[in-house]
């Protein structure tokens, strides 16, 4: 008898511990591949006048692109400069470089992995590429 309310307290227990109100989403095994995002410095977003282009850069500041990227410098990904240099202005480029950005990549510039943008519409990213390549 005595057995049989150990074991029935430690069931009630087990039971009251998964229970949902209890239980916690486990955000860390969604994020084993999740690079952290620094915080958007305003002070290396470039401003743009060319009227083709600025809307491309105006969508750059609405996302995170300056959380990793900078014009000129290197942060966490390639400065957007370096990226122009490497990828010549063809179509065969532009499509690589929006499927990069919407799919996210890794080991083209280090070990670091390219978050994916899978909201971002192909719109969207054709014309941030398209300013990004004008940066030569």
């Amino acid at each position: 008898m005595k057995y049989s309310l150990v074991f029935v307290l430690i069931i009630a227990s087990v039971f009251s511990a998964c229970s949902p109100e209890n239980t916690t989403k486990n955000d860390s095994a969604l994020a084993v591949n999740a690079t952290p995002v620094p915080a958007v410095d305003s002070s290396n977003v470039p401003n743009v006048t060319d009227e083709p282009l600025a809307e491309g850069a105006k969508l750059m500041k609405s996302t995170d692109c300056y959380s990793c990227h900078n014009a000129d410098d290197n942060l966490v990904g390639p400065s957007f400069k370096n990226i122009a240099e490497k990828y010549s202005d063809t179509k065969k480029n532009h499509i690589l470089l929006i499927e990069k950005v919407i799919q996210g990549g890794q080991g083209v510039w280090g070990q670091v992995p390219m978050q994916a943008h899978p909201t971002l519409a192909k719109d969207d990213a054709a014309k941030m590429v398209t300013y990004i390549l004008s940066l030569k």
